[in-house]
């Protein structure tokens, strides 16, 4: 019958393996101050301006401001590019029966106006 022996790791070892988490944690973390393309920025600014929007959701693109962080604008986590729009109007939850208050309320919420070709410089949507 074999006897199982358990073979220890030098103290030195020990610094390592604390390291690995540490650098997985910079990498992963790294770029979560990232700002958007200011190129970026500029065109959705350009295509709000062509838009009519009734309710004001879209009042945090503003000039200047991380669109990173503008209602339904979403980059990529490590390069900071606008890779999705979500500019739905909210509707109320599905299956639910609106009342009329409620399609006033969404139609009011409804953006119009013109689409800005602004919007072909966001490559990577």
């Amino acid at each position: 019958m074999a006897i199982a022996t358990m073979t220890t790791l030098p103290i030195s070892f020990f610094p390592f393996l604390l390291l690995i988490p540490a650098i997985c944690f910079t990498i992963c973390h790294a770029n979560s101050n990232l700002l958007c393309i200011p190129s970026e920025r500029e065109a959705l600014l350009k295509f709000k301006n062509h838009l009519i929007d009734p309710s004001n959701r879209l009042s945090s693109w503003v000039e200047g401001g991380d669109c990173c962080e503008w209602a339904g604008v979403v980059c990529h986590n490590s390069t900071g590019h606008v890779n999705q729009l979500h500019l739905a109007a909210p509707l109320s939850k599905t299956g639910y029966f609106a009342t009329n208050a409620d399609w006033e309320a969404y139609n009011n919420s409804l953006l119009g106006g013109k689409i800005n070709p602004s919007l072909l410089e966001l490559k990577h949507l």
